[in-house]
């Protein structure tokens, strides 16, 4: 078997069915997670996995006939083996989960403020020395589908469309450009997290993350 084909099989995710998420390395089987299916707490053995396997193991989770089909399988919580849970007896109830999931605004909010170390997990927030999140001025450029099928023609902007010509039309996109301050800099954009790419002056993180697309397999042993 060719090199690369080895080490992508290696690099795979696959699912146990007592819950347990592991990987094979030089060989050898390695435990990364543990899913608990009914309480819906997803565990990880190591600090290093959370954050370099995230995107696979959840993937893995989310999907079954080998990631063709959505699964049944609900995170409703994330820790590390060893670390101490949030306390959440007097947090306010989480959001529920919408159209954008985890990614809503309003549930962004929620973890930052009463589950840091789950945010840090889940959106794969940077931190420093101190495990604190790092904080850089960001530059994001939001597009907004704008409809004014409901106006006069004579209300409608001129779009330029060419170096001397403008049109005007009922739908269109607008970009607008926000530049912001002490914002969180996170391997996951959110509403309230930011990318090293949108990191004003540039943010180049020490970070070997696997890449988000990387396969998961199933495994019924």
């Amino acid at each position: 078997m060719p090199e690369e084909s080895t080490e992508l099989m290696e690099a795979q995710v696959r699912l146990r069915s007592n819950g347990d998420l592991y990987q094979r390395r030089d060989g050898t089987e390695v435990t990364i997670a543990h899913y608990d299916k009914g309480s819906g707490h997803l565990e990880f053995v190591t600090k290093e996995d959370s954050v370099k396997l995230y995107p696979q193991v959840t993937a893995r989770l989310g999907t079954v006939s080998k990631g063709t089909q959505p699964s049944n399988n609900v995170i409703r919580s994330i820790g590390v083996k060893g670390e101490a849970r949030p306390d959440l007896k007097k947090a306010p109830k989480k959001p529920k989960l919408g159209r954008l999931g985890d990614a809503a605004e309003e549930v962004v909010q929620w973890y930052l403020d009463h589950a840091m170390e789950e945010a840090i997990i889940r959106y794969g927030i940077y931190t420093d020395a101190k495990g604190q999140p790092i904080r850089k001025n960001v530059r994001r450029i939001v597009e907004e589908i704008i409809d004014m099928r409901d106006g006069e023609d004579e209300d409608l902007p001129e779009k330029k469309d060419g170096a001397k010509s403008f049109t005007k039309g009922p739908i269109y996109r607008e970009k607008t450009t926000l530049d912001l301050k002490g914002q969180i800099i996170a391997r996951r954009g959110t509403p309230l997290t930011f990318t090293p790419q949108e990191v004003v002056g540039g943010f180049q993180p020490d970070d070997d993350v696997e890449e988000v697309g990387a396969s998961a397999e199933e495994d019924n042993e």
